[in-house]
């Protein structure tokens, strides 16, 4: 073999090797190639972001990243990351029912696959979904290819439970850049962050975490809390406190709103 073709050969071999990296990584939505990506995501530490709410009027246009949603009425949006299980989710879901509470559930698409009687129970009980991400990656670490299927498959999934396409998203750990904002205004998804952290993947007790709540709340927040942990992680307090979070911001006044009506997002 002449030196051009063994050149072509070798070019040949390794544009092949790559191709296969790179479906075996993110392009399967339902393969076995998906699961050790999606594992080693799993056990990743929780990194804490702190985002800094901005200053914002009512009446404003909506900016692509919202932290809160307007000051003009005492309505609060309770959301959950992470979730769903079959652990602390639907006992969360068993307080939010009593109290006939709405919230909004920042669902992976990965566990909506795997717990789908409780991503339909979340939808039945007109609790609102959003968009998480398929496997809680770092979507910033990802090339733009891997971002837009971790989106759009996560998209399709909540699709066939609630009837339509989330309005939401939420990035893993916080983490946005301006390529992941890019692509959400492209497929019409509004990234919402959060202006009271609850700190509850901490494994606080039910009081530290009500206090750290209280505190904060303002017209308009947007409270992060967790329906479901990564390894080891104990949401119990979570759980304990929650009727005590909606019955003390409800005799202050604050009515209970999921995210697409806080921000006037609603059809």
């Amino acid at each position: 073999m002449d030196r051009a073709k063994r050149t072509r050969a070798v070019v040949w071999l390794i544009l092949t090797l790559a191709a296969g990296c790179a479906r075996s990584s993110y392009e399967g939505p339902y393969g076995d190639a998906d699961e050790p990506a999606i594992e080693a995501a799993e056990e990743a530490p929780r990194r804490e972001v702190a985002p800094a709410p901005p200053t914002r009027q009512a009446g404003d246009v909506l900016p692509q990243v919202i932290y809160h949603g307007t000051r003009a009425q005492r309505w609060v949006a309770l959301t959950f990351d992470d979730g769903p299980d079959d652990l602390y989710t639907p006992r969360m879901l068993d307080v939010l029912a009593r109290l006939r509470v709405q919230a909004t559930f920042f669902v992976t698409g990965q566990h909506a696959r795997r717990y789908p009687t409780v991503t339909q129970r979340i939808v039945d009980e007109g609790h609102e979904l959003g968009n998480h991400g398929y496997n809680h990656a770092d979507l910033t670490r990802l090339p733009l290819a891997q971002m837009r299927w971790q989106l759009e498959q996560t998209d399709e999934i909540l699709e066939r439970f609630a009837g339509r396409p989330p309005r939401v998203f939420r990035p893993p750990y916080g983490a946005r850049n301006s390529q992941l904002i890019k692509l959400t205004s492209q497929m019409g998804l509004r990234v919402v962050m959060w202006s009271v952290d609850s700190q509850d993947w901490r494994g606080k007790s039910g009081q530290a975490i009500l206090d750290n709540e209280l505190t904060n709340v303002a017209s308009g927040s947007i409270i992060l809390r967790h329906s479901a942990g990564g390894p080891g992680e104990d949401l119990s307090g979570s759980v304990a406190s929650l009727p005590a979070l909606i019955t003390n911001l409800r005799q202050r006044g604050y009515t209970f709103v999921t995210l697409s009506r806080l921000l006037g997002l609603e059809d």
